[in-house]
């Protein structure tokens, strides 16, 4: 499951003039969770139905009936890492756009913390309302019978089946060698000394380097790493170098108050040099150059690849295949190798193509599978609207 938070809906969330135009339960709905659904709706559609906002309303007032009953349903359990890893990737793209964490929260008028406390609530929901609605459709099932009566009835309504391909991915990420990090780790070592010896104040590397102030923020806001260096030390303390995902930091601690900590970074990012691209390159190239002599030697590579474009992929439909994966496929033919590209994820990657299935018309036996899943989803939206029918009257719910 994907979670994402909208950039516009967050900047809504916290202007005290934004209006309520629904209560669901305990949650409420604020005109700009309205508009900005409404507006979505518009751009997939040029030409709105009548009666737009009604409707729009409604869902989203659908969405908050599932968080209510979700909510009450003890068997459902949150995956915390997965909405954390959600939240931490979103507060750094906010933070990339606007510059800083402190620009941030003057932006939003928010501590670091409550902005995180808002996005985590709403990625919470998000995931509540997905897990509860894949518990109601774990309810239905179609039998044999059912696919085949369905497939009579609609079989000249089916959509062609899609594209598929199947093929393999070779993907080498370009990543920092040893040397660049034990350059990196110099250059930090020298930033430090200069503090602790009084040469220069902290803040002074605030232009060289990334970082800033991060405020007041409690364990469990921030990467774990980072908090249990910061959390270790005293006030006024400084320590580096503490690793995480974002690169290396050297750390102060300003203030203990509670259970909440005020703490000032600078980071260091971990990126790699035009050395370490083109180490990756000559390996991948020899790798490709050895596929040729060794046909079954690609799928043994790639299996010990875990990266995002690496795998065996198996009739996998053309919405599906990454966009630079199938730039390369339109241009080859059943069994050819494509050329070493430079992927998005910074890596390269060579792909192999076996098969290209034509889009055509199911036929019942070929493509079970396909039809079935029309079936299930036909059978589960009547299911569903009778469960929100019986349900709905049960939570209080008020438009404005």
């Amino acid at each position: 499951m994907i979670l994402f938070f909208n950039f516009i809906i967050l900047i809504c969330f916290c202007f005290s003039s934004n209006k309520i135009v629904a209560v669901v339960g305990g949650d409420i709905i604020l005109e700009s969770d309205l508009e900005e659904q409404i507006s979505f709706f518009i751009e997939k559609d040029s030409v709105p139905p009548k009666d737009l906002r009604e409707n729009v309303l409604d869902y989203l007032i659908e969405q908050k009936v599932l968080v209510y009953f979700a909510k009450k349903d003890t068997t459902l359990v949150v995956d915390n890492s997965q909405i954390e890893a959600a939240v931490l990737e979103r507060i750094s793209l906010f933070k990339n756009q606007l510059g800083s964490v402190e620009a941030l929260e003057k932006y939003f008028g928010l501590s670091f913390s409550d902005i995180k406390d808002l996005l985590y609530k709403e990625g919470e929901n998000m995931f509540l309302s997905d897990q509860f609605r894949k518990k109601l459709s774990s309810q239905v099932s179609v039998s044999s019978e059912e696919v085949r009566l369905f497939y009579e009835e609609y079989k000249d309504s089916f959509p062609l089946t899609p594209l598929r391909f199947s093929y393999s991915c070779f993907d080498v990420p370009i990543l920092p060698s040893k040397k660049t990090e034990k350059a990196l780790l110099g250059v930090l070592d020298n930033v430090l000394q200069k503090i602790l010896s009084g040469e220069a104040v902290f803040e002074s590397f605030y232009s060289e380097f990334s970082g800033g102030d991060l405020g007041f923020f409690k364990r469990g806001d921030f990467i774990k790493e980072f908090e249990e260096a910061a959390f270790s030390l005293q006030e006024g303390g400084v320590v580096g170098p503490v690793k995480t995902s974002l690169g290396f930091h050297i750390i102060r601690l300003n203030k203990r108050v509670g259970e909440k900590i005020s703490a000032s970074h600078i980071l260091f990012s971990l990126s790699s040099k035009e050395e370490d691209e083109r180490f990756s390159l000559e390996y991948i190239t020899k790798m490709r150059a050895a596929c040729f002599s060794s046909p079954g030697l690609l799928d043994s590579l790639v299996l010990l690849k875990k990266t995002p474009l690496s795998g065996i992929f198996n009739l996998i439909p053309k919405e599906l295949v990454p966009k630079e994966v199938l730039v390369e496929i339109a241009s080859l033919s059943e069994g050819g190798v494509s050329e070493i590209k430079k992927s998005s994820f910074s890596s390269f990657f060579f792909i192999k193509l076996y098969k290209r299935q034509l889009p055509s018309s199911p036929s019942l036996y070929e493509h079970w599978g396909y039809i079935e899943s029309f079936a299930l989803e036909k059978k589960f939206i009547s299911f569903y609207k009778d469960w929100y029918n019986a349900n709905v009257n049960k939570v209080y719910i008020k438009k404005y």
